[in-house]
């Protein structure tokens, strides 16, 4: 063979190479290398998969067919508004799809809801984040804290998201110390109604996901205070609740009176979210719209509640969050796979170094060691983290109303969260560095991935984990190992 035959068929193996690496997250492209390169492995497929993620997939698959619908197409060269409303198109595609049990299932099938909502964490976090605002806390509050008839008339419209809602416990003063609170919430006996009020500046609304352009009803938290019966002219607090408030006319979109909305900007990642804050003048709240469940005025105007306690009350509240840290362990376990799986497609197919002469094939960059010993322990750590995500959400189900298992069940989850959370940071930087410049691109998804979920470390606040943590550190130099919650159950074997 002559030297110029030799060094065209290089060159078009290396240009073969090369196209492949360019989209180092696609499969067709990267399959033709990775089998052409790869020593063949005894291993089975469908045997692992069900190790991993049970052995009915049926609607984890089904879930995998419906995101090949066009409209979840990813698409990056769009304005910040565009995939606002790209964010939404998919949200009300989605609804249609039944993805969630229906609001009146009394006995939905739990193992069915669970794998999709596990398949959907593998996709895009924008679309995630939008999920835990409509259907995890508006959705969830209304659900667990509100009356009957809250539920049957606001649950059948934020199922099909005909009605989005969003979740405004967040202020510019106040984030992870949520009892710091200042919108205010008066009850005025005359007019037979709440008043909702931001006093200052630093009691906006802040950050509240959905409320820029797409909710138009929002659960709004504020500090309840009713006049002293024995003084009128005076005011007990009641501590904080939480009140079903529209944000916006349904017809036209337009923000009702007394309610003033702005967007919270541009951001550095999930700008498919559209962020905002919210103030509230003098805004009147019929009595029925507060989610009285833990407290309340009743129809003769006295307040009452199952709590002597505020914080007790609050607590009760708030309970649900803690699922929403079960979400966030999961989600971040399975985003730190996607990011794996493509870096390491990637060294399957990327060549550099290595070749003594010409017309040899480079070394795939995967076979080096340095390579290796980067990527293997944070894909055995991640799925250590996927056994863990998987568990605690087993430990959810069976908690019940056993006080004693959801203070456990909290300290696990706030723990949990921020180890998962932190170690998805750290995957999405390895595994960017590891693709080199193709990691930039944003069809190979990591670049995007990195500045959509970085947020996840400091979503519900980075403090209020720390202190979670703190509490079991402290049980953990103890003899009693009851009181290590998180140690214990990391260490479980089941």
């Amino acid at each position: 063979m002559s030297t110029s035959s030799s060094a065209s068929k290089t060159a078009s193996l290396r240009l073969a190479s090369l196209s492949a690496q360019l989209d180092a997250s696609a499969r067709d492209p990267v399959s033709s290398a990775l089998s052409s390169s790869l020593l063949p492995v005894q291993l089975s497929r469908d045997a692992l998969s069900e190790q991993l993620d049970g052995k009915d997939q049926k609607w984890r698959h089904w879930t995998f067919d419906q995101l090949k619908h066009s409209v979840f197409h990813f698409k990056y060269n769009i304005t910040k508004e565009e995939s606002v409303r790209l964010n939404q198109e998919r949200w009300r595609h989605a609804a249609q799809l039944g993805i969630y049990p229906s609001w009146n299932d009394s006995s939905p099938d739990t193992d069915k809801y669970t794998a999709i909502q596990d398949a959907l964490t593998y996709y895009d976090n924008g679309f995630l984040t939008m999920s835990g605002a409509h259907f995890g806390l508006y959705y969830g509050a209304i659900r667990e804290l509100g009356s009957e008839e809250l539920k049957n008339t606001w649950l059948p419209l934020a199922d099909t998201f005909e009605v989005p809602g969003c979740f405004a416990l967040t202020e510019l003063g106040h984030g992870s110390n949520a009892r710091g609170i200042e919108t205010e919430a008066y009850w005025d006996a005359q007019k037979g109604c709440y008043i909702l009020n931001t006093p200052n500046t630093t009691a906006q609304k802040y950050w509240i996901g959905g409320a820029a352009e797409t909710a138009i009803m929002s659960i709004v938290w504020a500090q309840l205070y009713i006049p002293n019966p024995t003084n009128k002219d005076q005011w007990q607090h009641q501590g904080i609740h939480a009140f079903l408030v529209p944000l916006r006319d349904r017809a036209t979109l337009q923000i009702l009176p007394g309610i003033t909305i702005r967007n919270c900007g541009y951001k550095s990642g999930i700008n498919a979210m559209d962020n905002g804050r919210i103030w509230f003048d003098q805004v009147q709240v019929p009595r029925t719209m507060c989610l009285d469940k833990y407290g309340g005025v009743n129809q003769d105007g006295v307040y009452e509640s199952m709590f002597d306690n505020k914080d007790q009350r609050f607590g009760g509240m708030l309970v649900n969050l803690s699922d929403g840290r079960v979400a966030l362990a999961l989600s971040s376990a399975n985003q730190a796979k996607v990011a794996l799986t493509i870096a390491i497609r990637y060294g399957q197919s990327r060549r550099q170094f290595g070749a003594r002469k010409l017309g040899e094939q480079e070394t795939l960059i995967m076979d080096y060691s340095l390579h290796q010993r980067r990527l293997y322990p944070m894909l055995a750590t991640t799925y250590a983290r996927h056994f863990a995500a998987r568990a605690l959400r087993n430990l959810k189900f069976s908690k019940g109303s056993d006080m004693k298992k959801i203070k456990q069940f909290h300290v696990i989850s706030s723990g949990l969260k921020s180890i998962n959370t932190w170690h998805l940071l750290d995957t999405l930087q390895a595994t960017r560095e590891a693709c080199g410049g193709q990691g930039l691109k944003s069809s190979n998804r990591i670049g995007h991935m990195k500045a959509d979920c970085d947020v996840m470390a400091t979503y519900e606040g980075k403090s209020c984990n720390y202190v979670a943590l703190g509490r079991w550190g402290s049980g953990a130099t103890r003899k009693k190992k009851e009181k290590r919650a998180l140690y214990n159950f990391l260490r479980r074997k089941d």
